[in-house]
């Protein structure tokens, strides 16, 4: 296992000035929503589109109070960014339906979708072990939740006046492992089957010009992950937050690069 690790020479744990998040300068009107905003990932990559400049951030949680620290600290990267903050469970299939309809009737508009809820599930790597029923849950979030983000906020995405029409998942290299020390099954479906998704979407709505990718952060020690993951796969072999951050730079200066002339 060591060998993967030392594969790159080099880490950086701040961003170079082409993908550092304050030097896009995204217009005043870029909307955002990002559903799974509270902690983490979800997190970062929420402050990171506030100090890009983004106009209006939507955050989305199944908890709302989870919300207020990412609230609080958008509020003072960026006092003129307007925040929503709603409710959402991204398995429920009306919890996303209402979010979408919330959004067009108090922002009106929409450039970006992140996806970033997920769950990892019990961590089983042989399909005769773990609960069934929990193996359904880690589907219902990763890839139906997927599923009806796209389902139900596409069409303002699409339709938005000079919108930026991106759709991004936040996805795990796990989708392409079948044996190893971290190859949990339902997380490893579930996070193929989110992949494949979104490469449909691309194909389907690509002549509309939307653009829709699925990302890997890299392991980022979570409270989650250092709960879930066998031991020979930290702490040492987490990198640190700050560093995988970098990821979420590369993220808002696509969203600056892919605005529309």
């Amino acid at each position: 296992m060591e060998g993967i690790y030392s594969f790159t020479s080099q880490l950086h744990s701040h961003p170079s000035p082409p993908i550092d998040p304050s030097n896009a300068h995204l217009p005043n009107l870029f909307a955002v929503c990002v559903i799974g905003a509270s902690r983490n990932i979800g997190a970062a990559i929420a402050t990171s589109y506030a100090k890009a400049g983004a106009g209006t951030l939507i955050l989305a949680a199944r908890s709302t109070d989870d919300l207020q620290g990412v609230v609080k600290r958008i509020e003072e990267i960026s006092p003129t960014c307007k925040v929503h903050v709603f409710h959402c469970d991204i398995a429920e299939n009306e919890s996303v339906a209402k979010l979408a309809k919330s959004i067009k009737e108090q922002v009106g508009r929409l450039d970006v979708v992140v996806a970033n809820s997920g769950s990892s599930g019990e961590f089983i790597l042989k399909v005769t072990e773990g609960d069934p029923v929990n193996f359904q849950k880690t589907i219902n979030t990763n890839l139906i939740g997927t599923y009806h983000a796209a389902h139900h906020l596409l069409p303002l995405l699409l339709s938005t006046p000079g919108g930026s029409k991106q759709f991004v998942a936040v996805g795990s290299l796990n989708a392409w492992m079948t044996t190893g020390p971290v190859a949990s099954i339902e997380y490893s479906v579930s996070k193929l089957g989110q992949a494949r998704i979104v490469e449909m979407i691309a194909e389907q709505f690509k002549d509309e010009g939307l653009l829709a990718v699925t990302v890997h952060p890299g392991a980022v020690p979570t409270e989650t992950a250092l709960g879930l993951t066998p031991k020979v796969m930290h702490p040492s072999t987490f990198v640190p937050l700050k560093q995988r951050s970098i990821f979420f730079k590369l993220l808002i200066r696509l969203s600056d690069i892919c605005l529309p002339l």
